[in-house]
């Protein structure tokens, strides 16, 4: 059970009608037009965040959860882009685990924490062969077409890389 006290804030741009704590959650200051006060439940998106749908005079709009809070208890003076999960719980909004920051940070925090896995391959951005070009280099090798070397310069890579991608330490999920 956490000890800090519940701290309420606007919500910015829906200032009288919507309010965030620091705790994470969100409260409708009239929820469905009843002068009552509901904290929101939300829903949780397909990538697993949770998301409020503010609505102001039919007009509706979706936001991240991690960001209303961040928006409101976080200063950024850098004017970072994103909202990172210190904790990697994508559930957990406690403005005590959220921080801003780049897109790279973001990324790297979460490869470092297993949360993504590296891309393999062609879809990694930095391949300089694909697939198919995989698949040839190993062929010609096999078939007696050249050596690593003559292939590795045919390929556009270093005979290091093409012996490891002829012996499938490299590129091995391509059979």
């Amino acid at each position: 059970m956490s000890s800090l006290k519940e701290e309420w804030r606007p919500v910015s741009g829906y200032e009288g009608r919507y309010e965030v704590s620091n705790l994470g959650e969100v409260a409708s200051l009239s929820y469905n037009g009843t002068g009552k006060r509901k904290n929101l439940v939300g829903y949780i998106d397909k990538y697993g965040y949770r998301r409020y749908l503010f609505n102001v005079l039919g007009e509706r709009k979706k936001y991240f959860a991690h960001r209303v809070v961040a928006n409101a208890f976080i200063n950024n003076p850098d004017n970072l882009p994103q909202v990172n999960h210190i904790n990697c719980n994508k559930l957990d909004n406690k403005v005590s685990n959220l921080e801003w920051c780049t897109n790279e940070y973001n990324l790297r925090h979460a490869r470092h924490n297993n949360r993504i896995k590296p891309l393999k391959g062609e879809k990694s951005g930095n391949a300089k062969l694909s697939r198919n070009d995989v698949l040839d280099l190993r062929w010609l090798y096999k078939e007696g077409y050249g050596s690593a070397i003559k292939l590795a310069k045919l390929f556009g890579v270093s005979s290091s890389q093409a012996r490891r991608i002829i012996s499938k330490r490299r590129w091995a999920h391509v059979i």
